[in-house]
């Protein structure tokens, strides 16, 4: 029996008519009840916990529909472990009518663009006025990283500019006495991927998580879906639509897929700074 009594006591004496505060305590007990202090101390222990838990709760779900929206914005699902990954459509005639009809004229952009960009013009332009967004069939790109694999001084042979929202990424094929590399470039990175094309992976449809290429194992770091616009020889196949992966190995090794269709291009290589990227005007 309980030695503790709540101020209760009184009220339960004076409504079931017992006069003695023991006899209150025996029903409780006999009824297998607690007492109202020992009910209001259980209370305020479950309460806080209660509330602990809502706040977590709301914490967490805050931060997952964060980094949704997130991957929503920059158009790069997220890649969960063990998640299976929905492959990307590739193709000028997947989606809806609207979706169509807004990459056709995105499309006709682009091209309108690079016709006006004065492609085939022979103006002279100034070294320093000369980024990776204005790059031009003839220009040079001069690779000081240090590398001699990949070193050297390159004529752009064509590119591909590659819309991804507001984003634009460019692709520009690159030959030198027999070496062909792709840049891969864009104003809002500080590292850039020069990687050499490789034939030999068979690659088909949507490429898989992980690739193991001549003993480095890449991992899938990003993909995205860009409407295309392409001048020179570039390689590619002729469509308007393409879904690109890069992925990751060890140290600086990278590895670059499109995948136009069926049919897919990979690039195997490296990051290289920016600042190690010199690009000249033709002459």
């Amino acid at each position: 029996m309980s030695v503790a009594c709540s101020d209760e006591v009184g009220e339960r004496q004076a409504r079931t008519g017992f006069r003695s505060t023991s006899q209150v305590r025996a029903i409780y007990c006999a009824n297998g009840l607690e007492e109202p202090a020992q009910r209001s101390a259980t209370t305020l222990m479950i309460t806080p916990l209660l509330a602990a838990m809502v706040i977590a709760t709301a914490f967490w779900g805050g931060v997952l529909l964060a980094r949704r929206l997130r991957d929503w914005g920059d158009g790069r699902p997220m890649l969960e472990e063990g998640s299976r990954v929905a492959a990307l459509p590739a193709t000028p005639d997947a989606g809806s009518e609207g979706q169509k009809r807004i990459r056709a004229r995105v499309a006709e952009r682009i091209h309108a663009e690079l016709a006006a960009d004065g492609l085939s013009s022979s103006a002279p332009r100034q070294g320093d006025e000369l980024s990776v967004d204005r790059v031009r069939t003839g220009d040079v790109v001069t690779i000081e990283a240090g590398l001699s694999e990949h070193d050297g001084d390159y004529l752009v042979e064509g590119f591909v500019r590659l819309h991804e929202g507001g984003n634009v990424r460019i692709v520009c094929s690159l030959t030198d006495a027999g070496r062909r590399r792709w840049l891969v470039a864009s104003l809002a990175d500080q590292r850039w991927f020069l990687v050499q094309p490789t034939a030999d992976l068979a690659l088909r449809d949507e490429p898989p998580r992980t690739i193991r290429h001549h003993g480095t194992s890449y991992s899938l770091d990003q993909r995205a879906q860009h409407t295309a616009g392409a001048s020179g020889r570039h390689g590619r196949p002729s469509g308007t639509r393409v879904a690109t992966y890069s992925y990751r190995g060890a140290g600086d090794n990278v590895l670059w897929v499109e995948r136009w269709g069926h049919e897919v291009l990979v690039g195997e290589g490296v990051t290289v700074a920016r600042h190690d990227v010199v690009l000249l005007p033709a002459t």
